[in-house]
Parts: structure tokens; C-alpha cells; sequence
């Protein structure tokens, strides 16, 4: 039920996002957050290396943690590791991007998954908009993504008497 937040770079708009996405769920389902459950820096595997020795070094017992990418996620899995811990048993990881080396890691990480494809039409579709002229303003512009699991993650047995919490589930 305590979940840590792996970030990217803290000036990229990408890791600064998802961050607020993670904040904001945790908020929609009016579950407070303990302090502070996030660390990072960077975009390498390193980073996430060393963010998760960070987030295993304090008080907090977490039981799971969301990485701003998939390689960030995978860093972590080192990390988690050397402290004797098991992913996917003693914590699940989730990650971002779904990329192909997600699927092959061992345990196959969990991630969310980004349409690479359709965002490279949209962005390529408004490119041509813009050189064309039909476009003089700035657009926001949010594709569905889709939840990917696999073995690096596991549901939490319910404690009685505490709140159900929420559940992501895959579209």
C-alpha cells in the first residue's frame, strides 16, 4: 500500500507529468501521501539504480514503485536486489513505454504501454499542419495509453478493515 515514484530528469515536462499523474491518482482515490515517496534524477539505467537504493535507504517500507520510464524501472531492479528483496514478490515494479526489453527482463516488467505509433502520425500530422499554415497555435494533444502486466507486479492481499484501493485496470 506505500508506493515510491521513480522520477526522470526533474526539468523534463515528461517526468514532471507523469509524476503529477501519480500524485493526482492517489488523490482521486483519497489516499494521502506519506511524505516524501519520490526520488530521481535522470534517465539512465544508473538513475534508476540509484533512485531506488535511495527509496529502500529511508524509514518507509514501500510495496511497490512506479518508474517515470521502463529503463528507469529496470534499474531499480538491481537495486532492489542487492537488498535481498524479490521483484514481484517482496515489491512490484511498474514502468513507461513498454519497451521491448520490458518484455524480456526477468521477471517481464509491468509497464504502461505508449502508442509510439499513432503519436509519431499525430506529431508528423501536425508538422505538415504547421508548415502548411493551418496551424498558427499552440495544441494539447493526450493518446490512451494501456496498462501491460506482467510477473514484476502483484495485488496486495486485502487487510481487513482497511479501504479498498484503487484499481487500474487494462482497457
Amino acid at each position: 500500500r506505500k508506493i515510491a515514484f521513480i522520477r526522470g530528469s526533474p526539468d523534463s515536462r515528461p517526468s514532471q507529468e507523469r509524476e503529477a499523474g501519480f500524485r493526482r491518482a492517489f488523490e482521486q482515490e483519497g489516499i494521502a501521501l506519506e511524505g516524501d515517496m519520490a526520488a530521481g534524477a535522470g534517465w539512465r539505467l544508473e538513475d534508476g539504480y540509484q533512485a531506488m537504493r535511495e527509496l529502500l535507504a529511508r524509514e518507509s517500507r514501500y510495496t511497490a514503485v512506479f518508474a517515470a520510464s521502463d529503463l528507469l524501472a529496470l534499474g531499480a531492479y538491481q537495486a532492489i536486489r542487492e537488498a535481498g528483496l524479490e521483484v514481484g514478490k517482496d515489491i512490484s515494479v511498474l514502468g513507461f513505454d513498454n519497451i521491448e526489453l520490458a518484455a524480456e527482463s526477468l521477471p517481464p516488467l509491468s509497464t504502461v504501454s505508449v502508442r509510439r505509433h499513432e503519436m509519431g502520425d499525430t506529431a508528423a500530422r501536425l508538422l505538415f499542419e504547421s508548415l502548411d499554415g493551418g496551424r498558427g497555435y499552440p495544441v494539447r494533444i493526450v493518446l490512451p495509453t494501456v496498462l501491460v502486466q506482467r510477473a514484476s507486479t502483484v495485488a496486495v492481499p486485502a487487510v481487513k478493515g482497511a479501504a479498498t484501493p484503487g484499481v487500474v485496470r487494462k482497457p
